[in-house]
């Protein structure tokens, strides 16, 4: 469990949210 993997992983998360959800 790497902190750098889960950052990436909750970014990708945080970009598919957004892209689903945008809150612009």
């Amino acid at each position: 469990m790497e902190p750098l993997a889960e950052m990436e992983q909750g970014r990708k998360r945080l970009t598919f949210s957004q892209d689903f959800m945008p809150k612009n």
